[in-house]
Formats: C-alpha cells, sequence, structure tokens
C-alpha cells in the first residue's frame, strides 16, 4: 500500500512539473505587401541609380547600396514579449534588367568626416554577395501608456552585388512570435484611475500601429477612487488619493538638494 501511495505521488510531482514548464504562446500576423508602382528610380550624382519608396527610410551603410525598408509598429498581447519575427507566404518580383544601384557615400559633415554605417561584409551580405543578408530585424520593444509596440523593420529588397539583380518582395506575412514577458522592476504602472486617460491612450496606440484590433485584449485594472471634498493632502507613503497634478519633472539641480 506504501509503495502504490509513493508511485500516485511520484506521477502527481511529475505531472506538476511538467505542467509548470508549459509555455504559453502567441502569434500575431500583419500582411506586407508593396506595389511595383510605387517604386521609383531616380539618377545621383553618379550616374547610378536611386531606388525610392514613398513613406520608406533607407540603408546607411557606407559603400555599400542605398535600398529601402519600412519600420512597423505591431502592438504585441498583454504581458508578453517578442520570441521570433519572420516572412512567410513571400511573393517576389525580379526586375529583368540589372540595376546600377547608387552606393551610400554618407553625409559630410563640418569637420570633413562622413557620417554613415559601417560594418563588416559578412555580417550584412550573404555568401552569394546579396546585400541585405537578413529580411526582417526585432529593432526593439517600448512600452507607451501600457501598451506593449514593437519596432520591425521589413527589408523588401535585395540586390546583387556581383550582377546587380534587385529583388522586390511584392507580398508577404509578418509573423511574430511571442512568449510572456517578465516584469522589469524599472517599469512604472498607472494604478489610479483618471476620466479620459484610457480611451485617449487607446486612440493615440490604435493611430501608431498596423493591429489596430488588438488594443482591445488590452485590460487595465486602475482603481477610481472618489475626489475628496478637501484639499489634496500629500504623504509620506504612496497615496492613491492623486491631485490635480497629471506631470511632475524633477531636475538634476533639484535632485541634489
Amino acid at each position: 500500500m506504501r509503495r502504490f501511495v509513493l508511485c500516485v505521488l511520484g506521477i502527481v510531482v511529475g505531472t506538476l512539473l511538467m505542467s509548470s514548464e508549459a509555455v504559453f504562446t502567441s502569434t500575431v500576423t500583419w500582411d506586407f505587401s508593396l506595389d511595383r508602382a510605387k517604386v521609383d528610380f531616380s539618377k545621383s550624382e553618379s550616374g547610378r541609380e536611386l531606388v525610392l519608396v514613398k513613406g520608406f527610410q533607407t540603408t546607411r551603410f557606407l559603400d555599400y547600396p542605398s535600398v529601402p525598408y519600412r519600420v512597423v509598429s505591431i502592438l504585441l498581447p498583454q504581458g508578453e514579449k517578442i520570441s521570433s519575427v519572420s516572412l512567410v507566404d513571400i511573393e517576389l518580383f525580379n526586375f529583368k534588367e540589372p540595376v546600377p544601384l547608387a552606393y551610400y557615400d554618407g553625409e559630410l559633415l563640418e569637420d570633413g568626416t562622413k557620417l554613415g554605417l559601417t560594418a563588416d561584409r559578412k555580417s550584412i551580405t550573404t555568401s552569394d554577395s546579396i546585400f541585405p543578408k537578413w529580411q526582417i530585424q526585432h529593432l526593439g520593444t517600448n512600452k507607451y501608456r501600457g501598451y506593449r509596440i514593437a519596432s520591425i523593420a521589413i527589408y523588401p529588397f535585395h540586390y546583387s552585388l556581383d550582377s546587380e539583380q534587385l529583388e522586390m518582395v511584392m507580398s508577404a506575412r509578418l509573423v511574430v512570435e511571442t512568449v510572456p514577458g517578465e516584469f522589469e522592476s524599472g517599469d512604472a504602472e498607472r494604478k489610479r484611475h483618471v476620466k479620459g486617460f484610457r480611451k485617449e491612450s487607446r486612440k493615440l496606440v490604435e493611430s501608431m500601429i498596423e493591429n489596430p484590433y488588438m488594443s482591445s485584449s488590452y485590460i487595465f485594472d486602475d482603481i477610481k477612487i472618489d475626489n475628496p471634498k478637501r484639499g489634496f493632502l500629500p504623504s509620506y507613503l504612496p497615496s492613491m488619493e492623486g491631485s490635480e497634478v497629471k506631470y511632475l519633472i524633477i531636475t538634476n539641480d533639484e535632485m541634489k538638494s
């Protein structure tokens, strides 16, 4: 009987350990598209071609082609962080004729130096000399008014440094995989309910991101405090009473005193 009890206990403990190791993941997708008609070509001072797309940035690696890329803002599920990003279901367009793209020569500063990015060739090109070597990059994630917004760069243009062949992604699906993110001790969270703040914040965030539908999944447990019939009383300990002051700015000089 004792052996049976120990066996059952072992199974229960093993099951609990397995369940505690389970990680709940989420997937966020967004469809990228680029119309060939929106791609413009113009001559540079060197006589080579510049490729531009309205609303896109361009790479700034010294002595490498300047190709357009787009940075998109994706709202992540509440309390989660990115584990991986990828592009799938890619539809390509190949320009038939070689395109002699202009190489980025940097911005000339007053002291005569050139402003631009430098990198080892292997770190930015593929083994067969395709620039850039990546299709997508996660640039970072920021918190804005309680929302987690990831910045992701999509590189739809890829250029052969040897043959001067230019390739463009016409459409693709961005796939963002997330896992639960740990709360960072340095994060500040709003706790007191302020009338209109959440509605205003959601509207602002939705105007910044590519997946505004995700904002409805965010839930905030702000604490509503009845306004007292007296003036605000400062306290030595954190107070939910609050005051009419929305922001407190502390300068370095004030902190020294």
